[in-house]
């Protein structure tokens, strides 16, 4: 027989209450009454359409068009649609929310092959997002358009991505990695 392993609590230096507290997954759990990790996996499997309604409204996702189903699988599992009906956009779940509750912490940090370190806040995030996103309007981009990205990892990409996402064009990515 095999045993099930219990999700870990704690570690050396802290509580279970401590863990708890900041660990998404375990209260993700409890809040479902799971007891294992095992448990978690057998029922997002057995009930996926359970699963992705609670991992969405735990998450907190923000719908400006509210789905009607979690999942459709009429045309076969390598088909399927998720969140039928339903639209959302990433700054309104990664930006926006964030500006709501804390404007001032940290929403990126970058670091360079050099090791200097930047940090961006969500409200500086904003900011940048919308001043990239009016420029690219200002050349002609809206809702639809395709838009190529050639740049290294750097903050800038990031702004840029999540710009082109605000006016709900669509994003290619052409990263350098030097």
């Amino acid at each position: 027989m095999v045993k099930k392993q219990r999700v870990p609590y704690y570690s050396i230096n802290s509580s279970k209450s401590e863990l708890t507290k900041d660990n998404n997954l375990i209260r993700f759990m409890e809040k479902n009454s799971i007891d294992t990790l095992d448990d978690l996996l057998q029922k997002s499997i057995e009930n996926v359409e359970w699963y992705w309604k609670a991992v969405n409204e735990d998450l907190g996702i923000r719908w400006r068009e509210p789905f009607n189903k979690v999942v459709d699988v009429q045309k076969g599992l390598p088909w399927c649609e998720w969140f039928v009906g339903g639209k959302c956009n990433i700054i309104d779940n990664v930006i926006q929310s964030n500006i709501n509750k804390h404007p001032n912490k940290t929403a990126f940090i970058f670091v360079n092959h050099d090791g200097i370190k930047k940090q961006l806040s969500f409200k500086e995030l904003e900011i940048r997002v919308n001043v990239f996103a009016n420029a690219l309007r200002g050349i002609g981009v809206k809702k639809g358009d395709v838009v190529g990205i050639y740049l290294p990892m750097r903050m800038e990409s990031f702004v840029a991505l999540y710009a082109i996402s605000k006016l709900g064009a669509v994003r290619i990515y052409f990263f350098r990695f030097c």
